[in-house]
């Protein structure tokens, strides 16, 4: 986030960088700080959120603009467990929507698994995409058998 700017900036900075009309800039910002539930933090500026808020603001910035690709490292890492999933569920939505294609980076293989349509597996620099998600979960080297073991075997009595 840019420190000296408050939420609404931030969000709607990419807008007004494209010269948008100011009503179109209030409109569009606006209804990505609802999607976002950030409406109530408009005014504030970046040092007095949360992390989880300021991942929001910054993920609000770049899907403003309706790029046909976005990077995404982590983007859902700082996140409590309901933000994260109301956040995976609304980029996915928004992704489908505007035709989105993104390269999502995670380390969590649930996560992978619930946003990945292609999956690939990165180790010592050598990255290798999977043809679909049992090839990917049949692989030992992506951990996920042993995850599904691990939760198969547990005993919570």
């Amino acid at each position: 986030m840019f420190s000296h700017l408050n939420v609404f900036e931030n969000v709607s900075f990419g807008l007004r960088l494209r010269k948008e009309s100011p009503a179109n800039v209030r409109k569009r910002t606006m209804d990505m700080l609802e999607k976002l539930d950030l409406s109530a933090q408009l005014d504030k500026m970046p040092d007095t959120l949360s992390g989880g808020q300021k991942q929001r603001v910054a993920f609000g910035r770049a899907l403003i603009l309706h790029p046909e690709v976005l990077l995404l490292d982590e983007p859902f890492g700082n996140l409590d467990v309901e933000t994260r999933q109301n956040m995976q569920q609304f980029f996915k939505k928004v992704a489908a929507e505007e035709k989105i294609s993104a390269i999502f980076v995670t380390h969590d293989l649930k996560e992978a698994l619930l946003m990945g349509d292609r999956l690939a597996f990165l180790s010592e620099g050598q990255i290798e995409v999977f043809p679909n998600r049992e090839a990917f979960i049949q692989d030992s080297r992506t951990g996920v058998k042993g995850e599904l073991e691990f939760w198969k075997n547990l005993n919570l009595e």
